[in-house]
């Protein structure tokens, strides 16, 4: 629901930001942003905690640093899922850092193409979000992550060359694929991640997804540095073959994935 929320206020963000700054300029684009953050703010003032739940015990960060590492140690399988949810954060999300050059130096759109790219963005994730809800849990969510994985890769290399085949409406549709895989991964990594460890150590398998999920702007900076390079196309199919790769390889060496 919370994923839901996100990407539809995301949505409408997207749409209204770009057309904001294809007729004020990017400063009133700014100001509207800051207004939303500001009366989202003081929406949650009134917020509190139900009444009657018991509150945790406040413990040490070294304890938590310690009871995390611990964790690592003792269950094989969280590595694995931390390394695979970096690798979709990596070698997967960070297109998003290419979308602004893609719609200005390859399709040649303005504020408004690039705010529907954006928009197709969270459509993508919203339909992502329901079809996996709408289907409830399955057993092989392990082997579900996989293959989603693979086809996320695969979706790079498409939309890498889409400009040169299908133009902006294509674009836009493979965007709606492209997040809606991305929707997908990021939810099954964190449920696998639970799955995965004992419920006392269900706070440090958060804790490591957050982790996992934070290595994100190494790859903004790997495929940005490509697209420098070699060209935007280049990169997100160069980034798409290589999720790909790590996907199936990872099938193949850890088996015990495939059977969360």
């Amino acid at each position: 629901l919370l994923g839901v929320a996100m990407r539809a206020g995301w949505l409408v963000g997207s749409l209204g930001a770009g057309m904001l700054i294809a007729h004020f300029g990017s400063g009133v684009a700014y100001v509207a942003v800051a207004v939303g953050y500001l009366a989202g703010a003081v929406a949650l003032l009134p917020a509190s905690a139900p009444t009657g739940i018991r509150r945790a015990a406040a413990g040490s960060l070294w304890h938590g640093v310690v009871g995390f590492v611990t964790a690592m140690r003792t269950d094989r399988i969280l590595p694995i899922l931390m390394l695979l949810t970096a690798c979709a954060e990596i070698l997967g999300f960070s297109h998003q850092a290419l979308l602004p050059s893609m719609a200005r130096d390859v399709l040649r759109v303005g504020p408004e193409g690039l705010g529907t790219m954006n928009a197709a963005r969270a459509v993508g994730g919203i339909l992502g979000l329901f079809a996996v809800g709408a289907r409830g849990p399955v057993r092989g969510g392990g082997t579900r992550f996989l293959v989603v994985l693979l086809a996320f890769g695969a979706s790079l290399v498409t939309l890498g060359a889409a400009p040169r085949v299908v133009g902006y409406a294509g674009v836009v549709i493979v965007l709606v694929a492209v997040n809606a895989l991305g929707a997908v991964s990021d939810l099954l990594s964190q449920s696998l991640m639970q799955l995965s460890v004992p419920e006392r150590l269900r706070g440090r398998a958060g804790g490591a997804w957050v982790v996992a999920i934070g290595l994100a702007p190494l790859g903004q900076l790997q495929i940005g540095a490509l697209a420098s390079l070699f060209g935007v196309g280049i990169a997100l199919g160069a980034s798409g073959l290589a999720l790909t790769a790590l996907a199936g390889a990872a099938a193949l060496t850890f088996p015990r994935v495939r059977r969360i």
